[in-house]
């Protein structure tokens, strides 16, 4: 799409990369691991995060592609340089953002021809955007939906810019690797704090430590593992000198994934790889019909009591509990109790909502009006609804939640409408489509039960939306040489 003033023109012009640079995805994947470990001397990450920054200011300006895996390793890492301002927090992941976008504009003008594409997918996300924009002008606290409304541009600004230089081959693989590095490596800590045993007691079950990385949460680990979970397995389905290394990286994620016991998380991936089997090919489908009959009888053994006790009781409580019911007609246990917390914020979000049902109570304002909704016996707020769907009815009404029905709906329609394609199996685009989509899956399912919005998760989404629009182009353009041939 090409949108022409008087002295500047939007034109399709891209840049090309010959190969993914594997140094510096090994770079960032190592100092990602480095700089988590030194956390435990904070003079020391000082110093390294100084010399880092500065660094990668100078090889992020003359190379977009470190700061392109900057920003993907930032994501699970932002914790390492986070400054807390109020109800702001600015983190390595948001100035990255601003740095990405400045590097683009600035070579924009410097040339006098700025690349831009806006696909539907960015429609659908701006359209969610002004929701919460019109939601905000009668929020309690407009502060706190600012800070909602950045982390919604930042999402925008990052698939506007995924959406015009991911493109090619080269670039899509080098995301997807990327992307997978960076789950590899948040996995290494989430595995260590594991088998040490080290994290707060609250994780604990039993002898069991949950993982919960540098996301404070093993929710939102999950959440962010679930997301990268199947760009690992499309990398590992490939014939390419890289295979090994995203073979260990994706065994990594999945141990980790276990690791964290987040319900949300296991059933988003489930989900998520079903549809990319069903999706694949015939074989597949096959496998996924013995697949679906072995987890089948993997909950029948749960439930019966013959596997191990903490995946046996989460796996119980979780089939005993999946409907909707009343928070306060249930007797609270240890094993039920954060179920029931779940489903009385579910509560107190679904009464926020009909209360103010047309634009809410403005984004990031569930907090600060949960002391008039809270049921007895959980007056704490845990921040948000866990329910995105909830929360966004609760936040911006039924005007917020319809457009973000809209905004995933076509979404899922524009990655669905290639992959339904007869297309090879090998093709770049639809690898990139099939696993964005899975991703995309696995985040949509994940929100029924918490709110995936947190922690940087919004850039990558915006990453997602750039590869599924990104890839439509390359499927556009590999099936017109197909036909050409």
């Amino acid at each position: 799409m090409a949108v022409v003033t008087r002295r500047w023109a939007v034109v399709t012009k891209r840049w090309h990369w010959d190969r993914p640079p594997g140094g510096v995805l090994a770079a960032a994947f190592f100092l990602s691991v480095a700089l988590s470990i030194l956390l435990a001397t904070p003079p020391l990450v000082i110093g390294a995060g100084l010399a880092a920054a500065v660094l990668l200011l100078v090889f992020g300006l003359l190379e977009p592609r470190v700061l392109l895996a900057a920003l993907i390793f930032a994501v699970p890492f932002s914790r390492l340089a986070k400054v807390d301002l109020g109800h702001f927090s600015v983190s390595a992941a948001d100035l990255l953002v601003a740095l990405v976008a400045a590097r683009w504009l600035i070579e924009g003008l410097a040339s006098r021809r700025l690349v831009v594409w806006f696909g539907p997918s960015l429609v659908g996300a701006t359209l969610f955007f002004a929701s919460a924009l019109l939601s905000s002008l009668f929020a309690e606290d407009f502060q706190a939906s600012l800070a909602e409304l950045i982390k919604l541009a930042e999402m925008i600004v990052v698939a506007l810019y995924a959406t015009t230089h991911l493109d090619d081959r080269a670039t899509a693989v080098f995301v997807m690797q990327a992307l997978v590095l960076a789950g590899a490596a948040e996995s290494l800590v989430a595995i260590f704090q594991t088998v040490t045993a080290s994290g707060p007691a609250s994780f604990a079950l039993g002898s069991f430590v949950r993982a919960y990385g540098d996301f404070d949460q093993p929710n939102v680990l999950g959440g962010y593992l679930a997301l990268t979970l199947p760009f690992g397995l499309i990398l590992c389905t490939q014939r390419s000198r890289s295979r090994p290394v995203m073979a260990i990286a994706t065994g990594l994620i999945a141990l980790a994934l276990g690791a964290t016991l987040s319900r949300g998380a296991w059933l988003g991936a489930l989900v998520s790889l079903g549809f990319i089997a069903w999706l694949w090919s015939q074989q597949t489908r096959r496998a996924l019909m013995v697949a679906v009959a072995a987890l089948a009888l993997f909950g029948g053994l749960a439930m019966s009591g013959l596997a191990p006790a903490a995946i046996s009781d989460r796996l119980t409580v979780l089939t005993e509990n999946f409907v909707v019911f009343d928070a306060r007609t249930v007797d609270v246990t240890p094993i039920n109790f954060s179920l029931i917390e779940r489903m009385a914020h579910w509560q107190a979000g679904w009464a926020m909502g009909m209360d103010h049902p047309i634009v809410g109570v403005g984004p990031g304002n569930f907090e600060e009006m949960y002391s008039h909704y809270f049921l007895p016996g959980w007056p704490l707020a845990l921040g948000h609804a866990h329910n995105i769907y909830i929360n966004t009815f609760a936040e911006q009404g039924a005007i917020g939640l319809l457009s973000l029905l809209l905004f995933l709906g076509v979404v899922f329609r524009r990655a669905l409408d290639f992959l339904s394609l007869d297309q090879s199996e090998s093709d770049t685009a639809r690898l990139s489509l099939l696993a964005a989509f899975g991703a995309l899956v696995a985040f949509s399912v994940h929100n029924v039960f918490d709110n995936m919005f947190v922690h940087g998760i919004g850039i990558e989404l915006g990453l997602l939306l750039g590869l599924v629009e990104a890839g439509r182009v390359m499927a556009s353009r590999e099936l017109e040489l197909a036909n050409r041939d």
